[in-house]
């Protein structure tokens, strides 16, 4: 039961999160693999890539022989997001309001944030179609850390504008890897 209340955790900050623009890190299309684990042990693996206005990710896990997916796009221009979409749904136009910002764009947030800065928004939640809280960003050295409504949800690991790790909360990580076969390594899909 513990393994499911930390799935269900770990989907709601996935889709919980982000500055007023950001600037894009990666729009040659690369994909970056990130293992997933919870507990210490890895379940799946994350991935994400920003190509050419279109920023994909993806977090698939397998826990007590379910797998799962978590898929989301994020179509942006000129650091405003103008449409989100998730799971099998068609892109939703997003009217960005000021420091409205969905969840599953912090990464292309993150990039933009400079030691010792502070930034806040609102959080806006993909799933649910609404603003679910007041959210700041803080930069300390390389790490931000995230807190909604007060609390602190999650954190990242930073290095030359690059997310090494993501903690999504509690004892859920992604730490980088090389490539997709490294990701893959002890899960269902090795």
């Amino acid at each position: 039961m513990k393994t499911i209340n930390i799935y269900i955790t770990i989907l709601a900050l996935l889709n919980m999160s982000c500055v007023s623009s950001f600037k894009s890190g990666d729009e040659g299309g690369q994909m970056h693999y990130y293992t997933f684990e919870i507990d210490g042990k890895k379940v799946g693996y994350y991935e994400e890539k920003d190509d050419k206005g279109v920023f994909y990710s993806n977090a698939r896990m397998e826990i007590g022989g379910e797998v799962m997916e978590n898929p989301f796009w994020i179509k942006h221009e000129n650091g405003q997001v103008l449409a989100y979409k998730f799971g099998e749904s068609d892109f939703i136009e997003f009217k960005q309001e000021s420091n409205v910002f969905p969840s599953s764009s912090i990464p292309l947030l993150l990039a933009s944030l400079k030691s010792g800065e502070v930034f806040t928004y609102r959080s806006f939640h993909e799933g649910a179609g609404k603003v679910e809280g007041a959210a700041t960003l803080t930069k300390t050295e390389n790490k931000i850390e995230e807190m909604v409504n007060g609390s602190l949800t999650r954190y990242f690991i930073m290095e030359n504008g690059k997310v090494l790790t993501y903690c999504w909360g509690g004892t859920a990580f992604s730490h980088k890897v090389s490539t997709k076969e490294e990701a893959l390594i002890g899960t269902v899909w090795e």
